[in-house]
């Protein structure tokens, strides 16, 4: 777009444009690994119990997926005659 413009002064604004849109989340990122290095030093000890957490939430988020469709157990027959390429 930016070669396709009348003048080459708007054409470099654009283009100047374009690179501080990249640029900038960049620079905003590398200026806050230093405090979120910092933060998960503090957290470090407790990362074991958040990992457990975590995991027992998303074990439990699953089971509640499973058991909210309309069948379970014919949902997974049909997932397993799909594999097989058979109608159940």
């Amino acid at each position: 777009m930016a070669a396709s413009l009348a003048t080459v002064d708007h054409g470099a604004f654009l283009l100047a444009v374009f690179s501080l849109g990249l640029a900038v989340p960049f620079q905003i990122i590398a200026a806050s690994i230093g405090p979120a290095a910092n933060y998960l030093a503090k957290i470090s000890k407790y990362l074991n119990v958040i990992s457990i957490i975590g995991g027992i939430f998303l074990n439990y988020e699953s089971l509640l997926d499973y058991l909210q469709s309309p069948n379970p157990s014919r949902h997974f027959l049909r997932a397993r005659a799909k594999a097989k390429n058979r109608k159940v």
